[in-house]
């Protein structure tokens, strides 16, 4: 009988850390980009925590403009916080988008541009690095599908 209370207690603790793994995942976190009315395919949506040294994530928008934040590395998607916004969209001079596994040489090579108006890229992105970010969102507890990014060329 003290062995059976073992093992259920030893099923139970390792049920409860497998739980909790999961939990710690985060929830979906979804949304949609526009551009002056229209969808914004292939540009980058990174979520930056306010007031914390924690690493960004990112996602890609797709055809139509709607993006899903995916795990990260260590598989979190976004805990629950305010995060400032960044948008961007490279493209190479005949305005094709790079591979993904190109893009950061590319950019670091000076063969891309950002289509995207820098206010809504992060700081130090372009000359006037006294822009405030003009995107932030708050995220709750639960999945959560953020209202759309409405961004103007203008």
């Amino acid at each position: 009988m003290r062995r059976f209370f073992r093992l259920l207690f030893r099923a139970i603790l390792l049920g409860s850390v497998l739980a909790s793994g999961c939990s710690s995942k985060g929830s979906k976190v979804t949304g949609h980009v526009l551009m002056n009315g229209q969808p914004l395919a292939d540009a980058q949506v990174v979520f930056h925590l306010k007031d914390a040294n924690a690493a960004a994530n990112l996602a890609t928008t797709d055809a139509e403009g709607n993006f899903v934040v995916q795990p990260d590395a260590a598989k979190r998607t976004l805990p629950p916080g305010s995060y400032t916004v960044y948008i961007t969209k490279y493209v190479r001079k005949d305005g094709q988008v790079p591979p993904e596994e190109d893009r950061d040489m590319e950019i670091a090579s000076g063969t891309l541009r950002n289509v995207v108006p820098p206010r809504y890229g992060p700081p130090g992105e372009e000359a006037d690095t006294t822009v405030a970010p003009a995107l932030t969102v708050e995220i709750q507890n639960g999945d959560t599908n953020l209202p759309p990014f409405e961004l103007k060329s203008r």
